[in-house]
This record gives C-alpha cells, structure tokens and sequence, in this order.
C-alpha cells in the first residue's frame, strides 16, 4: 500500500486510517435520517410555563432529504449503490430520499458561462469562496458545491431549493439494482 499511486491526491494510507464503508455508510445514514429529524415543529401551545417542553409534531408535509452531487449520477450515486450491494448493505434510506445532479443545473441555466469548466474546482473558483479548500474531499466539495449553487441560484434571481427542487429525483430501485447486478458480474 505505501507504493500505491495517490488518487486525487488521496493516498492509500489516509484511506487505511478511515472508517470503513460500512462504518462510513451507518453513520452517513444516521446524519441523514437525523436531520429529517429536526425538521420536526413543536407544537405551540397557550402555556404560562414557556420553558415546559412541547410535544413535537410533524409538519404539514412530510420532510424531504435532498442530495445533490457535482457528476453525481454518472459517479457518485452509482458508486454509493455498487458500494452497499458490495457490502451487503441496505440502501433502503436511498428509496427515501431526493437526489440532484448538480451538473444537469449547470448545463440547464448554461453556466458554462461561468468560466468554460464545468468541473467542480473551476466552478468554485469563479463562483468564489474555494480559498483553501482541498478537491476531492467530500466537506471541502460539498462547501464547494453549495457556494456554487448558491451563486447560480442569486444569478438566476431564484433561492437556492427553488433553483434545485425542478432537479430532484428518486431512486428509481428496480433500474439501479439492474445495473448494479452487471456492474457486480464484472
């Protein structure tokens, strides 16, 4: 491992100290389940006692987690599949979420405009506030992702899930277990 090549500047050592998938994926899971969560809204009541607690309640519409991911269906989202069928993981949360692509925003609203390069380190560039952030890491790429989408969406005159949300897609699980069986027969 100490002679393997660096990829995206992640060796194979920093990847022997972290979590393993399994451990990464529980507590990716947990995160996620977790702020679905806090979405929840305490119910007012016409009490003399404000500190008394509240019994929480859920909200007029159930909450809905969105991902976004730069390239994400083309990578990531495939990758996160291949990685829990390999694992022999649930990917149930999976069928509960929403996901975007944030390249399919990108080309959508033309912002090829924003510099020529749709990569994400250019995009975060131009959209501004990359200032030592590390490509290829996943905090420093979603801060970046999120300062890119945020400019697209104040060039745009719209708020940021307004900009999203027309993106948004579920799991379609059938037609993901089908290519991640091939994927796993190679």
């Amino acid at each position: 491992p100490g002679d393997a090549p660096a990829v995206h500047g992640i060796t194979a050592e920093e990847i022997a100290r972290g979590p393993s998938f399994s451990e990464a994926w529980s507590r990716f899971v947990a995160f996620a389940e977790g702020l679905l969560d806090l979405s929840l809204q305490e119910e007012p009541e016409d009490s003399e006692d404000e500190d008394a607690p509240r019994p929480a309640r859920p909200p007029s519409e159930p909450p809905q987690l969105l991902v976004p991911a730069h390239n994400g269906v083309r990578l990531d989202f495939a990758l996160l599949l291949f990685e829990c069928q390999r694992h022999s993981l649930s990917w149930s949360p999976l069928e509960r979420w929403l996901f975007v692509d944030t390249l399919d925003v990108l080309r959508a609203f033309g912002a090829e405009g924003l510099g020529g390069c749709l990569k994400l380190q250019c995009l975060a560039r131009v959209a501004g506030g990359a200032e030592g952030l590390r490509a290829h890491r996943a905090l420093d790429d979603c801060v970046a992702l999120r300062g890119v989408m945020e400019c697209l969406a104040a060039r745009s005159g719209m708020g940021l899930l307004e900009l999203l949300r027309p993106f948004a897609v579920q799991l379609d699980a059938v037609a993901s277990m089908a290519h991640v069986s091939v994927l796993s027969e190679s």
